[in-house]
């Protein structure tokens, strides 16, 4: 690896905030099978120049594969902050949009996604679903998300 490309960042969570965690009532159905949730995720990234952070807004939706309801949702936002910010993240000459390196991009997903799993495996403690094992999320194939500014 060519090392005059790599750059050193100061990196550091700088706030998580759960915006929702919803757990529904759900019909019967069994629960030995296999397969049985469905996890949907969408992730979106923020840029906030001002105080030098990428935020990362995630949600999750767990589904139940044999009646296709609703079990639970989170909503997580995930800020991290930067410094130095200006070389990490460049703004690009239409002056409306970013560019960041894909190595940040997936190490910050790699984050979420850790966070995201520590805290379904603490709301969903007690329910018939606390034993489940999540699945595990190629951070490498998000890279290409659309980024907006704040």
């Amino acid at each position: 690896m060519d090392n005059n490309n790599q750059i050193s960042l100061n990196l550091r969570y700088s706030k998580i905030n759960v915006l929702r965690y919803s757990q529904y009532d759900i019909n019967s159905f069994d629960f030995t099978k296999e397969a049985l949730i469905e996890y949907q995720s969408s992730f979106q990234i923020k840029i906030i120049q001002e105080t030098s952070e990428i935020a990362i807004l995630s949600t999750v939706k767990l589904v139940i594969t044999e009646t296709k309801e609703l079990f639970a949702e989170l909503k997580v936002e995930n800020f991290f902050e930067l410094k130095p910010f200006d070389i990490a993240v460049k703004l690009k000459d239409n002056k409306t949009e970013f560019e960041i390196p894909n190595d940040l991009l997936t190490h910050l997903t790699s984050l979420v996604v850790g966070t995201i799993r520590g805290i379904l495996h603490e709301k969903l403690k007690g329910t018939l679903l606390q034993k489940e094992v999540f699945p595990l999320i190629n951070t490498k194939e998000l890279v290409n998300l659309p980024t907006t500014d704040k």
